[in-house]
């Protein structure tokens, strides 16, 4: 009875993840451009002294040579500044999927947005979920990062499993340690109804990469905004049905 409760319910996860994104679009939209806006506003200031460093290095060596290879000829000075930089840059794009990830699943379970129209209320709702979200996704994300850089599969086996531990973290009020322990045994059992959507996620970034590499008549400064916005508004849709999928899985198991 719990097997066919949860395949008709399943059915419906899609249909439930587009008919929250319909009904809190505005919301939604504006999470999506507002956070590409400050990363692409922070991008103006870092990029230009990472690309001229970089430059520097290439132009005096009269050869494209791969990231690794072009580090190995920076002076200390540089070195030292372009990792200080990349770091900063990493540290500002976790900072903003944060924000977004905490946002749905605060629209989603709390509706704060809602029944919250003091600052201040929503600010300590907030921050006293962002310090353990933050570590938990900065961690998630260097790992991915490495494991995309070695191969692709280790990054996407990586995500499946640990992308209920943010959802886990907020509505559960476990600890990062449990949050990921409890999305880890989740996955192991449920790990083909989180395969699609994550595959799905991975593909559609992939495609926005292409395209934003093939289309050139905007602006560096307003394409990467409008990738960034497109990116965030993938990653709101892909919390929404992981948080759907959670509410399910909770349900049923107490079924």
């Amino acid at each position: 009875m719990v097997i066919i409760i949860m395949f008709i319910k399943e059915t419906d996860l899609f249909i439930e993840t587009f008919d929250f994104i319909k009904k809190n679009f505005i919301k939604v939209f504006f999470i999506s451009i507002f956070f590409s806006f400050i990363v692409v506003l922070s991008d103006c200031f870092i990029i230009p002294i990472m690309q001229r460093i970089y430059f520097s290095v290439i132009s005096k060596n009269n050869s494209m040579y791969s990231l690794i290879h072009t580090f190995n000829f920076m002076t200390f000075f540089q070195q030292k500044t372009f990792l200080q930089f990349s770091f900063l840059k990493n540290i500002i794009y976790v900072v903003s999927i944060t924000f977004i990830i905490e946002s749905i699943i605060m629209i989603a379970q709390f509706k704060i947005f809602e029944k919250e129209k003091n600052f201040y209320n929503l600010y300590r709702i907030f921050s006293s979920f962002f310090p353990n979200l933050f570590i938990l996704i900065f961690f998630i994300n260097l790992v991915v990062q490495i494991g995309t850089v070695l191969l692709m599969f280790p990054a996407i086996i990586f995500s499946i499993f640990f992308s209920l531990s943010p959802i886990i973290l907020i509505v559960e009020k476990q600890s990062i340690l449990l949050s990921m322990q409890k999305s880890f045994l989740i996955c192991l059992t449920k790990c083909k109804d989180l395969f699609i959507p994550i595959i799905f996620w991975f593909f559609a970034k992939f495609v926005l990469l292409i395209i934003s590499s093939i289309i050139k008549f905007f602006p560096e400064s307003i394409f990467l905004f409008l990738y960034n916005s497109m990116s965030n508004f993938l990653l709101c849709i892909l919390t929404t049905y992981l948080f759907k999928f959670y509410s399910l899985f909770n349900s049923v198991k107490k079924f």
